[in-house]
């Protein structure tokens, strides 16, 4: 005799299903009995993950591993659908996109070559127009050193932003470095870099942050965070520049770069929209002129200004995660229910 369908489905929910990611402290729990649960306890358990689920794919815009390892397509974790479409750098030899990280970042996997470039067309959820916003990356590059030979004066790795669609004038957000500092052009130093533009046109493109990777942040896995928080219409933005999860900067007074009419020449409100394309790596030719190695993963848009925490990457910042095996929120949610329908169905037979 078979066994009906909905047993079936209960005992693989209760074989399978019997770990359970506790997102909000980021350990794993084993149950290794769901009978010796409280109904209360899964409610509880049930109604936790189905909140950080939607909160989570409420913060996240867009999210990308690059462990695709081949090809030329990055695909979009947060299930937005914001795929990037890659093209390998011009450099000599040919370098592949996906790289082996190295050192392991998480888990190992791969990462993008930076040198490369990286295009969405920027519409949807990451053509913005929040008063909240957070771009954060794991980078691994060089320092300008050694490497500038053949290359002269400003350099600018990029990391992500979106483009302008009708000159720099009107760049709606980015993120990159620069080989400068206070006294010019830089050789032993990244500066971080940002570019935000209000609604008005007031923009700034801040080159003068003060928030360098240098030392021991070269070479290595460095998490960059820049967060834009535009929420208080009646006073400037406060822009915050984060390093491997510490704030390195908190900036309220910008200097505005453009002399669009419109602009009211203070930096504020929400970010202004635009058409143009959201770019991935895409450096300037005296850049990859050096060959500087230059790496990029776990890169992720949200539409607040997201706090370190303690860097799970919910709802703050996501220095000290993994978001890869984190389940999508309808996984999670899936795995919640069942976690529910499963101990009732154990009360009912016991009962």
């Amino acid at each position: 005799m078979k066994a009906p369908l909905n047993d079936i489905f209960f005992f693989f929910i209760e074989k399978n299903l019997c770990m359970v990611y506790t997102i909000l402290s980021k350990q794993t729990i084993y149950l290794q009995n769901l009978g010796e649960i409280s109904m209360k306890m899964v409610i509880s358990l049930t109604f936790s993950l189905i909140l950080i689920a939607s909160s989570l794919d409420a913060a996240t815009l867009g999210y990308w591993g690059f462990n695709e390892g081949s090809g030329n397509l990055a695909a979009d974790s947060s299930g937005n659908g914001h795929n990037f479409n890659l093209s390998p750098p011009s450099v000599s030899p040919p370098s592949n996109l996906f790289s082996p990280n190295t050192p392991p970042l998480f888990n190992g996997g791969t990462s993008f070559d930076g040198r490369g470039r990286g295009v969405n067309d920027g519409t949807g959820s990451l053509d913005t127009t929040s008063d909240t916003l957070t771009l954060e990356a794991w980078v691994n590059i060089a320092a300008p050193g050694p490497v500038l030979e053949g290359a002269t004066g400003q350099m600018f790795p990029n990391i992500l932003g979106k483009s302008s669609d009708s000159g720099v004038a009107n760049t709606p957000y980015f993120l990159m470095l620069e080989s400068r500092d206070s006294s010019g052009f830089s050789t032993d130093k990244w500066q971080i870099e940002y570019i935000f533009t209000d609604t008005d046109g007031s923009r700034s493109h801040n080159q003068n942050t003060g928030v360098f990777l240098q030392g021991s942040q070269l070479e290595t896995w460095t998490h960059i965070a820049v967060t834009y928080d535009g929420s208080n219409a009646a006073a400037n933005a406060i822009i915050k520049i984060y390093v491997d999860g510490v704030e390195q900067a908190s900036i309220t007074n910008h200097s505005i770069h453009n002399s669009v009419p419109t602009s009211d020449g203070t930096l504020r409100g929400n970010i202004r929209s635009g058409t143009g394309d959201v770019v991935l790596g895409s450096s300037d030719t005296r850049f990859l002129n050096t060959n500087a190695p230059f790496f990029i993963d776990e890169v992720r848009i949200s539409d607040e200004a997201l706090l370190p925490g303690n860097g799970s990457g919910l709802n703050e910042l996501a220095f000290n995660a993994n978001l890869s095996p984190i389940p999508e929120p309808n996984t999670l949610i899936f795995c919640a229910l069942a976690l529910l329908f499963a101990s009732k169905r154990k009360k009912n037979i016991i009962g």
